[in-house]
């Protein structure tokens, strides 16, 4: 019965879906045709062709396919050119064409979006020769001659890849400058070529290709001065090489290491100053060089070793008592310790320099003072732990008690069902043996499953505990003494014949203890832990030190800098190299804390100065 039925809807599915499918869109295409949208009922024409292969064979059909197909695609030509999208517009009209040649109003608007996609197509010629793409010219050339075949600057751009070349003497006499090398001269040739002849795309060609050569050729001048250790010649080269293509990667590096090799050369000359210059420059084309960031941080280090200027401090103490003299002591020392990192190395501890500036530290006050403990009562909260009986204990044995009595009552049951069955059999009652025999199964199932519900029961009380254990917070009463001290300095500090000024400062320090600790309930000791007055001395002589050591900083650096300025300024007339140096060191004492903007344009100045543009003219 299954296989027919399967057959009669494998018939159904074969010939008589597609026919109604077919049916249906010649309906849709028919309708939407009278209703003018032509790119929908070109979609079911197809699609009931698709359907119903014969319909290839009707006449009626294909004409109304043809239409369709048409419309269609004027409809979508319409529809590009209203988004400007004038090749692909055109290349709808000639579709539409290609199902009726003589459609008028196809092939006018075929021709309004070919006159209006020649001019683009013609710009990326001419951008494909600007940058020496030849084989990619000549292709949108013919694609907008195929738009529009009376485009005259195509036309003639398209002539010009036919013609030979060189076939003029500009062009002719620009190639032979360029196996010259005379780069300039053969570039301003072809640019008056393309200047005059717009049009001619091989010249263009050639004027990019100059460019590439010129640029390579320079870069490779660049290098080979590099190598032979002229840094001045590379510059040129490279800079050289910008005018023919600028934004070069290449020319960026060549210029780089030609300022990492200027730099080299003066730190060997004994001028950090310029070298530092030159390794700033170097590294404002690459910041992440570690070599170049190494050689700048040496020609800095150097102009400070060279260049740095000297104080020297000194301290005493009011008081009269001879810890006072001591600790006046270690607090200069301290101060002359931390000083040179304050300043950023542009001054450091020297007492026998003769422009050395003295400070002086006067130490009024340095003790500490231990205050009388503070008592606190406090509370402890510890854990206490005690046993309940087991609240789940008398519910098991209950239910225990309960299979019992079921069990006995089943066995019971068992007992009676066998005198009765053993009876029924005697007497030859077989209905009665069955109906007893089902009883006794059922008695006996039950009497089983209670006597595993019971060994369950069992082995659950023996593993219950009879107690379980509880917890409960409680707490303890204790004393705390919180001790504390406080060490407090106090003093002034002078440059030279300057008007003094006040230092202080305080260190506090606290603990806490438990005079009766009692360890049983978690409140263990705690022994006090402070440090001893020395300790304390040393905190309070080395925040006043590291304090002391920025104030004067802040005094000695702008001075220093100050005075190598005025130095460099003296003798500017006598020696320029020797004033340049000074200069560039006045400027980073000044900024020893990171360059600021007068910095950076005062460095920026120097290093125009020291480093002027170098022009290929100066060969």
């Amino acid at each position: 019965m299954r296989a027919p039925i399967l057959l009669v809807l494998a018939v159904f599915f074969v010939f008589f879906v597609p026919g109604c499918a077919a049916d249906r869109h010649l309906k849709r295409g028919h309708a939407a045709l009278a209703a003018g949208d032509a790119p929908s009922a070109q979609h079911h024409f197809e699609r009931a062709l698709h359907h119903r292969e014969k319909l290839a064979d009707d006449g009626v059909f294909l004409e109304e396919l043809r239409v369709a197909t048409r419309d269609a695609e004027i409809t979508r030509g319409r529809v590009a050119m209203a988004k400007r999208q004038w090749s692909a517009a055109a290349a709808h009209f000639d579709l539409a064409l290609e199902q009726e040649p003589g459609f008028v109003l196809a092939a006018e608007q075929r021709a309004v979006a070919g006159r209006n996609a020649a001019p683009g197509l013609y710009d990326a010629a001419v951008q494909r020769a600007d940058l020496n793409d030849l084989p990619a010219a000549r292709r949108f050339l013919d694609e907008a001659l195929h738009m529009d075949p009376q485009h005259a600057p195509a036309r003639a751009a398209r002539r010009s890849l036919d013609a030979p070349f060189p076939d003029n003497a500009n062009e002719q006499r620009a190639a032979a400058l360029a196996d010259e090398g005379r780069w300039s001269e053969a570039v301003a040739l072809l640019a008056g070529v393309v200047r005059d002849e717009p049009d001619r795309l091989p010249a263009r060609a050639a004027l990019h290709a100059t460019h590439g050569r010129a640029a390579d050729d320079l870069v490779r001048q660049g290098r080979a001065a590099l190598e032979v250790g002229d840094p001045d010649l590379a510059e040129r080269r490279f800079r050289a090489a910008t005018d023919f293509r600028p934004g070069d990667h290449r020319v960026r590096v060549g210029l780089r290491d030609a300022d990492v090799l200027r730099g080299d050369r003066h730190l060997a000359e004994g001028l950090p100053g310029a070298a530092f210059l030159a390794y700033r420059r170097a590294a404002a084309v690459r910041a992440d060089d570690t070599a170049i960031q190494s050689a700048l941080k040496g020609a800095a280090d150097e102009l400070r070793r060279r260049f740095a200027g000297a104080v020297n401090v000194v301290a005493h103490a009011t008081a009269d008592t001879p810890h006072h003299g001591t600790h006046a002591d270690v607090l200069a020392r301290h101060v002359l310790r931390e000083l040179p990192d304050a300043t950023g190395g542009w001054v450091y501890a020297d007492a026998q320099a003769d422009a050395a500036q003295t400070t002086t530290l006067t130490l009024d006050t340095l003790e500490v003072v231990r205050r009388a403990p503070v008592i606190s009562e406090e509370r402890h909260a510890y854990t206490v732990e005690y046993a309940v009986p087991n609240p789940r204990l008398p519910g098991l044995r209950a239910e225990l008690h309960r299979i019992q009595v079921c069990i006995a009552d089943l066995a019971d049951d068992e007992h009676r069902a066998i005198g009765r069955l053993r009876w029924a059999r005697q007497r030859g009652d077989d209905h009665a043996c069955s109906t007893l025999e089902r009883r006794l199964r059922r008695i006996r199932r039950d009497l089983h499953d209670a006597r595993v519900q019971r060994a369950r029961l069992s082995e659950a009380i023996r593993c219950e505990p009879a107690e379980i254990i509880k917890t409960r917070t409680e707490h303890w009463p204790y004393v705390l003494e919180t001790h504390t001290q406080t060490g407090t300095i106090a003093g002034t500090w002078r440059r030279g014949d300057g008007p003094a000024e006040p230092f202080d400062g305080t260190f506090t320090q606290s603990d806490a203890t438990i005079p009766d600790p009692a360890p049983a309930v978690g409140l263990h000791p705690d022994p006090l832990v402070l440090d001893d007055e020395d300790a304390v001395h040393d905190t309070l002589l080395g925040r006043a030190a590291t304090e002391l050591a920025q104030r004067i900083a802040e005094a000695e650096r702008p001075d220093h800098a100050r005075a190598l300025q005025d130095q460099a300024d003296r003798v500017r007339d006598t020696d320029e190299t020797q004033s340049r140096e000074l200069e560039i060191a006045a400027v980073l004492a000044a900024n020893a804390e990171g360059l600021s903007t007068q910095g950076v344009a005062v460095l920026d100045a120097l290093t125009t100065e020291v480093f002027p543009a170098l022009s290929a003219s100066e060969d």
